[in-house]
């Protein structure tokens, strides 16, 4: 493997270079939307990095050319699905030509639009269906955000029956903070982040989705532990008060929802999510809840050092044995990832852990295989596997 830095490593002998001109001789390339993406078999592709705590880590870079990639889901097999930014989803197989799908729903891609996220449920090889959350194009220059189940046929490589879950009701004229980020709750269900779409008055209104939590059976259906909520005006409101949730995940410890917020010139803070409640912001007023509305809860963390979430996940599997349980926050500004030390239900910690020698973070997960998965946004984006070397 060779050390990030210090260019690629040498062939050791000339068995060794004819085998590393075959596999380059065997890697396909599929060209469309303006890019190509490239499925490395992974053989000669590894580096390593060092961190401060955890010592060597193995870097295997899996795919690259990937057109502003912005969410990774795993198929069985050492398979992946992975959205991008102007509305295509890329199936990448292993040792075989990766394609684009056919019939991913039409999205408003201008601006901050887009493709926000998917979902694919561990019962995919049963199930084969999957969710889409993206910004639907309802006027010229409008959009609402949406989430659609479509059924995946990995056969054919398309997507069916698609169908929508959720669609917001107002449309407007800039998608910018509109959230769409999507969290498993289970094997049945997900959590929905819709941000505020700048409309500060409108976190509070239950009539609103602006800066709301929504959870939601994937068929669309409402779960029957759901909160209640002042005026119930929304099928599947869980919480309100958010500003711009970008990311979140589910602490497997509880199962509690935790997500991180943001704004521009406040910085990012952490939140515990639990149903029926309201959430503020750094800073707020003390009349920021209206009358009649929810019980509000603080931050509890704010971040010290500045940065941008779009993805965070909580560390398991067993191969991070030393951070098991702890939580990492992937920032795209700065590029980078930070581990936040947990005790409990607090923070007592921020600590870097990846800067941007891999690129900007798009996604971050947990994989199957218990080893990191960090998907690089970008012109020209790529997927990587860590793991302790």
């Amino acid at each position: 493997m060779a050390e990030i830095g210090q260019g690629p490593e040498k062939p050791v002998n000339s068995t060794a270079t004819r085998s590393g001109r075959s596999a380059i001789t065997r890697r396909r390339v599929l060209t469309g939307a303006g890019a190509a993406i490239l499925l490395r078999p992974g053989r000669g592709t590894a580096r390593t990095i060092r961190d401060p705590e955890l010592g060597r880590l193995r870097v295997d870079r899996v795919a690259e050319g990937l057109e502003h990639p912005v969410a990774l889901g795993f198929l069985p097999r050492r398979q992946f699905l992975v959205a991008e930014a102007q509305g295509a989803i890329a199936l990448l197989r292993r040792g075989e030509r990766p394609r684009r799908l056919s019939g991913v729903p039409h999205v408003f891609a201008h601006r901050l639009g887009g493709m926000f996220d998917l979902l694919v449920p561990p019962d995919i090889a049963r199930a084969r269906r999957l969710l889409i959350s993206h910004a639907r194009p309802s006027a010229v220059i409008q959009a609402r955000l949406e989430v659609a189940e479509a059924r995946f046929d990995r056969f054919s490589e398309q997507l069916t029956d698609l169908r929508p879950v959720f669609t917001e009701t107002a449309s407007r004229d800039s998608p910018a903070r509109m959230g769409g980020r999507m969290v498993a709750d289970g094997a049945d269900g997900f959590f929905l982040l819709c941000g505020d779409r700048g409309e500060e008055d409108r976190r509070f209104d239950p009539e609103s989705e602006a800066g709301k939590i929504f959870r939601f059976r994937r068929d669309g259906s409402l779960p029957l532990d759901g909160p209640r909520l002042a005026g119930e005006g929304l099928r599947g409101l869980w919480s309100m008060g958010h500003v711009n949730p970008r990311a979140g995940a589910l602490r497997p410890a509880d199962g509690r929802l935790w997500i991180a917020d943001y704004a521009r010139g406040t910085g990012a803070w952490l939140h515990r999510v639990l149903g029926g409640l309201g959430y503020l912001w750094p800073g707020a007023p003390p009349d920021a809840v209206p009358e009649g509305g929810p019980p509000a809860v603080a931050p509890l963390h704010v971040f010290a050092d500045p940065l941008r979430p779009v993805a965070m996940c909580f560390v398991t599997g067993g191969r991070f044995r030393r951070w098991e349980g702890q939580l990492l926050i992937a920032s795209d500004r700065p590029a980078g990832i930070t581990r936040l030390v947990l005790d409990g239900e607090r923070v007592v910690g921020e600590r870097p852990f990846l800067d941007d020698r891999l690129g900007t973070p798009a996604d971050l997960r947990m994989g199957p295989d218990g080893a990191l998965w960090l998907l690089a946004g970008g012109k020209r984006g790529e997927l990587f596997r860590i793991e302790p070397a």
